[in-house]
């Protein structure tokens, strides 16, 4: 292609056909390149899928953001999590669907490889795994990653939301209504498992009734303690914690509708279990953060349980 025309044999500017063949011949070398340079750039971009799809998600956020004009921090927050949830979980589109052809042993054994520094060093996690083998395989098909900023708050006063939250790494500072610090949840703890786990019909902890009803509690006050958290909608809908990240945090989280998702997936006493274990091991001050107004309930149900005794 580069010596027709341009070398020592040149066509005649005299003979029209030997300058249509050399136009010709420089046409059919330039395409023959071309073709030659699109199937190894095709080769090389199809080598790596995952790099490729990581690449067309981060622009597609990059033009989403543009477009509802994000401020500048906001930006590079919502950029950082998506890269830590692409690297984590996977930007195929198809890998839910994979792990559900797998059988039960290869997926166990994929999931323990893909997630062997993250879940499986959260040492509740990893209890429960030895007594239900298999559980955080399916754990991980439910729970999701999030990378937090420094400063930035993980659950507001108020909140709706109702998500367990499992640090892997960092430090999140969790604070009651008034501002006062309750807990610092570190590498491999958890925190916000009250309104996930609360409102299954179970009892509530010793160690919660005896903060809310007394040294001395009975049955009884356990029984109104829990009917007060379950008739109270401001109680059971809303956050009465706040957290805020120390560091720089990666964790996972479990929102309410995938806990009872998972009830429904594996067996139900290894659900039971990890729910024992939550409230065994959960800060007792998270649970009994909605003091006074539990109290109140607590009283004023337990006058109506008077009033119906003395009927009877």
């Amino acid at each position: 292609m580069t010596t027709v025309g341009y070398g020592d044999i040149t066509p005649s500017k005299s003979s029209k056909t030997e300058m249509v063949v050399a136009m010709l011949s420089m046409v059919l070398g330039t395409t023959v390149f071309a073709h030659v340079i699109t199937a190894v750039m095709g080769m090389v971009i199809n080598f790596d899928p995952a790099q490729r799809q990581t690449k067309q998600a981060l622009v597609q956020l990059n033009d989403y953001m543009k477009e509802k004009r994000l401020p500048t921090a906001f930006r590079r927050q919502l950029r950082d999590h998506y890269k830590h949830f692409l690297e984590v979980t996977s930007v195929l589109s198809q890998t839910q669907g994979l792990y559900d052809q797998m059988p039960t042993h290869l997926r166990i054994a994929v999931v323990k490889k893909c997630f062997q520094h993250n879940l499986y060093t959260i040492p509740l996690l990893k209890r429960c795994e030895a007594h239900f083998h298999g559980l955080i395989a399916q754990l991980a098909l439910l729970m999701k990653p999030a990378r937090i900023a420094k400063g930035a708050v993980v659950v507001r006063l108020n909140d709706t939301q109702r998500n367990l939250f499992f640090v892997v790494s960092g430090l999140v500072h969790v604070y009651d209504p008034n501002g006062k610090l309750l807990r610092t949840a570190v590498d491999g703890q958890f925190f916000g498992e009250v309104r996930v786990v609360l409102w299954g019909g179970h009892a509530l902890p010793c160690s919660v009734c005896e903060r809310l009803c007394g040294p001395r509690h009975s049955t009884v006050a356990c029984f109104l303690a829990q009917s007060a958290l379950w008739t109270s909608d401001s109680i059971a809908y809303r956050s009465k914690i706040m957290a805020r990240a120390g560091f720089i945090t990666h964790l996972f989280y479990l929102s309410r509708g995938d806990f009872l998702q998972l009830r429904m997936s594996i067996c139900s006493a290894a659900a039971t279990y990890l729910e024992h274990r939550l409230k065994s091991e959960g800060s007792v001050q998270e649970w009994a953060s909605r003091g006074e107004e539990v109290r109140v309930l607590v009283r004023a149900l337990g006058k109506g349980v008077g009033r119906c005794v003395t009927l009877v």
